[in-house]
């Protein structure tokens, strides 16, 4: 859509040489009547509602994880809005048309559609943060490389990028509020998510961007921002290999647990009961913004005695099915 709109725009452009947009807003209008029909035949009912937001919210913003994450995502946000505002206007002072521009579009979002699909794969490899990370140094080479092309068609290698900084970092960042939430602040958290990335943050890199733009030349612009995205990415990077990472181990080992049990639910056994019991008091630690060394090493202690019973019950179990 976007390619055509661009073409019907350079199409009827006006006597005095203005760009009539016209066709865009028509397109626009069409296309959200087309989505508003459609989404009134789709089930939302998928997304536990939050009843206590203040109290959710709170117990959100003591957790240091998550006050990382959101900040990051407030910055990822304004990067977007920065390159929404302002890579248009860098290709037209190179002399693109409105076609070439709904091109560029297009280009990014097609190659988002496999790295969606993989995306899942990319997440449980390298984990939520270091997928975020990964978009942050693509945001930094994007940035950096609009900033050296003097023809409008060399963005295309870097838009071909785009898959990284939107579809997989995107993806990540709503997987890892979904992971870092319980059922109960999972609504606000993503919530929050969203109105950092897509709201607040868009809107601060249009505003940076222009007050920047008034006193900078755009190309030096780009080099700042790229220079912004590495140090992004190597502060986050350090912040989660030393605080973040081990929460995030156990988090996954939690789930991993829980599908076994999962597996096992039908047979009911004194094994289900007491690792469901570890399971869940594990949770509550991980929850607790207060959680501790100490903590750690008494959970340790624990699991190494449940172990210790659960292998006596499972040999009882075995020896009840034999003489059975």
């Amino acid at each position: 859509m976007s390619p055509l709109t661009g073409y019907l725009i350079d199409s009827y452009t006006l006597d005095n040489g203005q760009s009539n947009f016209l066709p865009s807003f028509i397109a626009y209008c069409g296309m959200k009547l087309i989505a508003s029909v459609v989404i009134l035949f789709t089930n939302l009912d998928f997304r536990k509602p939050s009843n206590k937001v203040f109290t959710d919210f709170k117990h959100i913003i003591r957790q240091p994880e998550i006050l990382a994450f959101l900040f990051v995502m407030f910055l990822s946000g304004t990067l977007y809005g920065y390159l929404d505002t302002f890579l248009f206007w860098l290709l037209e002072d190179l002399g693109a048309g409105k076609s070439l521009m709904g091109i560029t579009v297009t280009v990014g979002n097609l190659t988002g559609i496999p790295i969606l699909i993989c995306s899942h794969y990319i997440i449980k490899g390298i984990g939520h943060a270091n997928t975020i990370i990964l978009g942050f140094a693509f945001y930094s080479i994007r940035m950096l490389g609009y900033s050296f092309i003097s023809n409008p068609w060399w963005a295309m290698p870097f838009e071909l990028l785009e898959c990284f900084t939107n579809s997989l970092l995107g993806t990540a960042a709503a997987s890892y509020a979904g992971d870092m939430a319980t059922p109960g602040t999972i609504a606000t958290l993503q919530g929050l998510y969203g109105g950092l990335h897509h709201g607040v943050g868009r809107g601060a890199g249009g505003l940076i961007g222009g007050f920047l733009a008034s006193v900078l030349d755009i190309h030096i612009i780009f080099r700042i921002m790229a220079a912004a995205c590495a140090i992004i990415c190597i502060v986050y990077f350090i912040l989660n290999y030393l605080f973040f990472q081990k929460l995030q181990n156990e988090r996954r080992k939690l789930k991993d647990d829980e599908k076994k049990v999962k597996e096992i639910a039908s047979s009911e056994s004194p094994f289900n009961e007491l690792h469901m019991n570890n399971i869940e008091s594990k949770k509550s630690a991980l929850d607790n913004p207060a959680f501790t060394m100490e903590s750690e090493k008494s959970e340790k202690s624990d699991s190494q005695k449940n172990g210790f019973v659960v292998r006596n019950n499972i040999s009882k179990g075995k020896l009840e099915e034999n003489s059975g």
